[in-house]
């Protein structure tokens, strides 16, 4: 009987097994620190705009950064936003939980239905125009 179960043990770990895969159970906590240098975007522009750079990371979380390195389940990942100057989150009224998503406080079904069915989406949305508000502020302002 023991080496029946045993046998059965390791038929089941051979079969749940991904062949050549190698799964990483690892987290990933983005900060993104603007320095809102790009608000003279007439006089020092860059090639590429903090506000296109910022809204590529938050987009491009799911999939591909949620899959890096074939991690499949557990992710407790988190994203936020800070600022070099915490005198700008007063002065132009910014909501820094509008710019986190943390996967950590989760449990993993309600992290895929956040990720696939919409909740996602309206961090995307919102990050986006609240990040192009932020910088418009920064245009008019000495602040930062």
């Amino acid at each position: 009987m023991k080496y029946t179960i045993l046998i059965l043990s390791v038929f089941l770990c051979i079969a749940c097994s991904k062949k050549g895969k190698l799964i990483v159970n690892e987290h990933v906590n983005l900060i993104i620190t603007p320095d809102l240098s790009n608000r003279i975007e007439n006089l020092y522009s860059k090639p590429v705009s903090d506000i296109a750079l910022i809204n590529t990371i938050y987009s491009n979380y799911y999939p591909y950064i949620y899959k890096l390195k074939n991690r499949i389940i557990g992710q407790q990942d988190v994203i936020s936003l800070r600022f070099t100057n915490p005198a700008i989150i007063s002065d132009f009224r910014i909501n820094l939980k509008d710019f986190k998503m943390d996967l950590s406080t989760m449990k993993p079904a309600e992290r895929i239905t956040y990720l696939t069915k919409g909740n996602y989406q309206n961090l995307l949305a919102v990050v986006d125009n609240e990040i192009k508000d932020i910088y418009r502020q920064a245009k008019e302002s000495t602040t930062g």
